[in-house]
Formats: C-alpha cells, structure tokens, sequence
C-alpha cells in the first residue's frame, strides 16, 4: 500500500496519450482507457485468485493482446500471466524513496 503502483499506472496513461484521469481501480477493479494505444487498469486488491479475476474479465484482456494491461496487486492472480509478462516491483526504502525491479517472466506458471 502507498508504494506508488497507481501513479505509476497514471505514468504509462500519460505516455500513451490518455486525456481523461486515471484514478485507482481499487472499487471498479478493471478501468478501461483510450488514448494512442488503449490501457486497462486493474486493482486485484479486494480479489482472492485467478477465478475471481477471470470472473471480472481480466483474462480476456491479457489475451487479447490490443491493449497495455496494467494489474495491481497481480499476485493474487498469478496463474494468469504467460511468459513475456513484465512485473514491476516498486519497494519503499528507508527515508521514503522508491526502488523499482523490472523482470520478465520467463516460463508459463
């Protein structure tokens, strides 16, 4: 909590040319926005695993492959993510700065 995962969300937003605000996807859990290249952003925050995150439609947005999927709180959805899936790890360190780790996934889970 606090670590910066949705201002980071509102980063790529900006990137990708997206007018409207990106607010957090904690209540709505997937928000979908238009810009140069759609984004979806999802807060798994209030799920418990891939079946309630299949439920709200996640899946079909990881495989659809047309716009960059943003998921908070992915690791209560794991079984999810296919290899090539990126995972930004952003840590609070001591005196409030922010250590961010960028890794792909290498192998289907």
């Amino acid at each position: 909590m606090g670590a910066g995962k949705t201002v980071f969300a509102k980063g790529l937003a900006d990137a990708l040319e997206i007018s409207e605000p990106l607010t957090s996807a904690t209540f709505t859990i997937i928000a979908e926005y238009t810009g140069r290249v759609p984004l979806v952003h999802a807060d798994l925050y209030r799920l418990h695993g891939g079946d309630q995150a299949r439920d709200v439609g996640l899946e079909e947005w990881l495989a659809a492959g047309s716009a960059v999927v943003v998921v908070e709180w992915a690791e209560r959805a794991v079984e999810l993510f296919s290899a090539g899936t990126l995972w930004v790890d952003i840590a609070i360190e001591t005196g409030g700065t922010r250590t961010i780790t960028i890794r792909q996934q290498e192998a289907d889970r």
